[in-house]
């Protein structure tokens, strides 16, 4: 909740703020308990797959209970491993835990053999399963304005009205600074602020119209108005394939369906947009007109699931009688 005690805000800006646990709770009441696929990555992969939606290309899992290919052979010896880490892969991969968050531990690696087996035979002996994704690359307009190859990707939030249309009910768009792998804006190992950015969106045009960063320490924030490494302005700059971002995201709500709100992790790449993940529990960054918008939806959802909920207890107990 930024700018709550800052007294040039009047009160009334308070209503358009609300916290992560307020969050939380409508989102526990309004989705689905059925919300393990959001958690597990190979889940979540393989179901994206099924459906059609563009997912970044995997590899292998590793694991220490056996590890394979995609292509189902599985990874023991080292001839095995050799052929592996030899065959048609690109340049450079992600690893990525199968039940991480927030980032953690996700690393970028080249496939040359002599520094990608080590590090994979490693994985091997941890105590969870590793996924080895394709790297996807910033799309070339983005990649001018934050001076980096890697992916800053665009959150969108949606939920799915009486009807099950979704809604996109708010989005901002997590601008990286420097060359780290991820995007994130809290250091998962650390608890620190990254440095990275966070632009709003405007959700028709996905033009950006404001930018800030919360201070390392965690302590309050900044606007900004230019990228600090490429000097770009911010503000002005229209997210590529917005059109199709927002096509993507409502396809893949439907698909997710009794999962009702989530929070849809999307890459900008040269060839288009890609998922990278989906959150049932979310974030909103609680600044700009949507959040209020936002706010009183998921308010009014949860209302319309009690009076159902309520219904079908009567029903139930009329039944009994």
């Amino acid at each position: 909740m930024y700018g709550l005690v800052d007294p040039s805000v009047p009160i009334s800006a308070r209503r358009r703020q609300f916290s992560d646990e307020r969050l939380h709770g409508f989102q526990g009441m309004i989705n689905s308990p059925e919300t393990a696929i959001c958690r597990d990555k190979l889940a979540f992969h393989s179901y994206c797959r099924d459906y059609g939606l563009p997912v970044p290309n995997l590899y292998a899992l590793v694991s220490p209970l056996g590890s394979r290919t995609t292509s189902g052979k599985v990874l023991v010896n080292e001839g095995q491993w050799g052929g592996f880490v030899n065959g048609d892969l690109p340049d450079h991969l992600i690893v990525k835990p199968r039940t991480g968050k927030q980032g953690r531990d996700i690393r970028r690696l080249s496939s040359n053999e002599a520094s990608l087996l080590p590090v994979l035979k490693a994985l091997e002996q941890d105590s969870e399963d590793w996924l080895v994704q394709e790297c996807l690359s910033a799309h070339d307009r983005v990649r001018e304005l934050t001076g980096s190859s890697s992916i800053s990707s665009v959150r969108i939030f949606t939920l799915m009205n009486d009807n099950s249309v979704p809604e996109i009910m708010d989005a901002y768009f997590r601008v990286i600074c420097g060359d780290s792998v991820t995007d994130n804006i809290s250091d998962y190992a650390t608890g620190r602020k990254s440095g990275n950015i966070v632009a709003t969106p405007d959700l028709t045009s996905g033009v950006l119209w404001q930018a800030w960063r919360a201070n390392h320490d965690g302590v309050g924030y900044q606007w900004i108005n230019e990228h600090p490494v490429s000097g770009r302005s911010l503000k002005g700059f229209g997210i590529p394939y917005w059109p199709e971002v927002i096509a993507l995201v409502k396809v893949a709500a439907t698909s997710f369906l009794p999962i009702r709100t989530a929070g849809w992790d999307v890459a900008i790449t040269d060839s288009g947009p890609v998922l990278i993940e989906v959150n049932e529990r979310f974030q909103n960054s609680g600044i700009g007109p949507s959040t209020e918008r936002f706010w009183h939806a998921l308010e009014q959802e949860c209302e319309r699931l009690r009076a159902v909920s309520s219904r079908v207890r009567r029903r139930h107990l009329g039944d009994q009688i």
